[in-house]
């Protein structure tokens, strides 16, 4: 199995669940979900009645969502580059879910994409981040990277560490969770 199959998945990833819980995206808030893959997970989220319009680079994985999740009100799909200058919906969004999208950025593009995700998120809106850990990277070490290039316009306001799908269904990886609220 290649590593970006691991996300693949025919159920809401368990972090989503914990997220709705604690509050965090609230039905009837409006998502935008960055790296969306084939849109399980976004599909999901538009069932609990959220809006979501998730994005993904590639056209083919956009393609592959439109078809599987053609008919549920309040979710649509684009093709987005998320590390190009002012890309993306004019929208501000009540949320901002990436699941495993930054840490796969070049660090010479973040700073577009800090730009993007500020851009998106509404004042006091939610961004939510997943990002895998271990040799890259230690639970301290990303919650500095994420302060240095979001702490102007967010505030940190949750992080846990949590178990992620690894390049194998079977082998977890490390990784956190962490939520920050768009300052006014």
């Amino acid at each position: 199995m290649r590593f970006r199959d691991a996300w693949r998945t025919d159920e809401a990833a368990p972090e989503l669940r914990s997220i709705l819980e604690a509050g965090w995206f609230e039905p009837g808030r409006s998502i935008l979900s960055l790296g969306c893959g084939d849109g399980s997970n976004e599909a999901w989220l538009a069932e609990q009645g959220c809006t979501v319009l998730g994005v993904d680079l590639s056209p083919s994985a956009i393609a592959r969502a439109r078809k599987r999740f053609a008919e549920p009100d309040g979710l649509e799909f684009e093709v987005v580059d998320v590390t190009k200058a002012n890309a993306g919906p004019d929208t501000r969004f009540d949320g901002v879910l990436d699941r495993g999208c930054l840490h796969g950025i070049p660090p010479m593009l973040v700073g577009v994409y800090a730009g993007n995700v500020s851009r998106w998120t509404r004042p006091g809106g939610s961004l939510v981040l997943i990002m895998r850990l271990g040799e890259d990277a230690t639970m301290a070490q990303r919650l500095e990277q994420i302060d240095d290039l979001l702490g102007s316009d967010f505030t940190l306001a949750h992080s846990q560490g949590i178990g992620m799908p690894g390049e194998h269904r079977g082998e977890p990886i490390d990784g956190v969770l962490v939520r920050l609220v768009k300052r006014d």
